[in-house]
């Protein structure tokens, strides 16, 4: 099994190491990651998605198109891409992967969940959506159990 990214080939050498990845070596790496079954492995696609959604020299859009491959998104799945996408230009983005999550039925938003989201709501001016969010957290019990999301809810009111 040859890795694209070894003797000198100029591809990522792995998702967190990677400081100078270009698009065509994260589609060396994709296609390594496809062709030895890789993709299938949640935990080495979501290291994938999270360096292309969170890493200066990544691509939040290839990012987005890595997660549609993913047989079983989970949250941290979600949550990467919320991340990105409410400190992003496209907020919006991130609520729409909030939705989705939502809706997948298996998966429960948790700590980590809330803080970007409601990021997400305030860079995109969506107060509305912020306040039903804010609810949201209530409703499940979330506000009382984590810092974090507490911390989230008092800058959205802010």
């Amino acid at each position: 099994m040859h890795a694209p990214w070894k003797h000198g080939s100029g591809a990522c050498p792995s998702p967190i190491a990677a400081p100078t990845c270009t698009n065509s070596s994260l589609m060396a790496t994709q296609a390594f990651f496809t062709t030895h079954g890789l993709h299938r492995n949640t935990f080495a696609t979501n290291k994938l998605l999270a360096f292309c959604a969170l890493s200066d020299t990544g691509s939040l859009s290839y990012a987005s198109l890595i997660f549609i491959q993913i047989h079983e998104p989970n949250t941290f799945t979600y949550n990467t891409l919320i991340r990105a996408y409410s400190l992003s230009p496209h907020p919006h983005s991130a609520l729409d992967y909030f939705h989705l999550m939502l809706n997948s039925h298996t998966l429960r938003p948790d700590q980590h969940t809330f803080p970007f989201v409601l990021i997400a709501c305030a860079n995109a001016s969506w107060a509305c959506s912020g306040k039903q969010v804010h609810n949201w957290v209530f409703k499940n019990g979330l506000a009382a159990s984590d810092g974090h999301v507490q911390t989230a809810l008092i800058r959205h009111n802010n």
